[in-house]
């Protein structure tokens, strides 16, 4: 009820602009996306994505037809913004918005319009993060499973059982060589970027 997204001075807590949105709330964190000489700011509500100019609250563009919440937050690529969601019943999108996107987009019941890049059902993130990486995009799935999709054209690279892997909820990070998985037995699985799946190393906290 009463979704909103608001911002305020960092300097004085005074509020600087508001939207109250129409639809409700989900658990995906807003993503600042800086491209070229204009920043957004990406929310992910329930079914629908909003993109703001971060100043003053006006709205850049709108993507509905999402059909869900989100729990994922988005990743940034080069020139693309990447985004999705799964679940039980869910056909599990992972959507390619393109940079200077603008106005109201609708996907159809495929997940598609002229207007994104493009689009795979059966292939969003569920609770954790994805992170993109030397042209790929990184997301876990149940089971310990590893998916690597295209950065290009949404296609997949690879999906494998990375060895020992636990449930993974918390959002993946990475460099330009590497990508760090922590999963829920308190164990970073360091996989090398690239479209060849190996396991640099692995690193247990043991208090957890």
């Amino acid at each position: 009820e009463s979704s909103f997204v608001v911002a305020f001075d960092s300097k004085t807590g005074e509020q600087v602009w508001r939207d109250d949105r129409s639809t409700r709330t989900s658990w995906s964190t807003p993503l600042l996306w800086n491209t070229g000489n204009i920043s957004e700011l990406v929310t992910c509500g329930s079914g629908v994505v909003t993109s703001y100019n971060p100043a003053d609250g006006r709205v850049l563009w709108k993507l509905s037809g999402m059909k869900s919440s989100f729990s994922a937050s988005p990743a940034i690529g080069t020139d693309q913004i990447y985004f999705g969601m799964s679940g039980p019943g869910s056909a599990g999108p992972l959507v390619a918005v393109p940079a200077g996107l603008r106005g109201e987009v609708e996907l159809n019941d495929k997940f598609e319009c002229d207007q994104i890049a493009w689009s795979m059902t059966k292939s969003g993130p569920g609770m954790a993060s994805p992170v993109v990486s030397s042209g790929l995009i990184y997301i876990p799935g149940s089971g310990g499973i590893l998916n690597c999709y295209d950065e290009a054209t949404g296609e997949r690279v690879y999906r494998t059982r990375v060895p020992q892997m636990a449930t993974v909820a918390a959002s993946l990070w990475a460099d330009d060589e590497h990508v760090f998985i922590l999963d829920e037995n308190g164990t970073t699985h360091v996989i090398q970027s690239g479209p060849e799946f190996k396991v640099l190393a692995t690193n247990r906290v043991d208090d957890l």
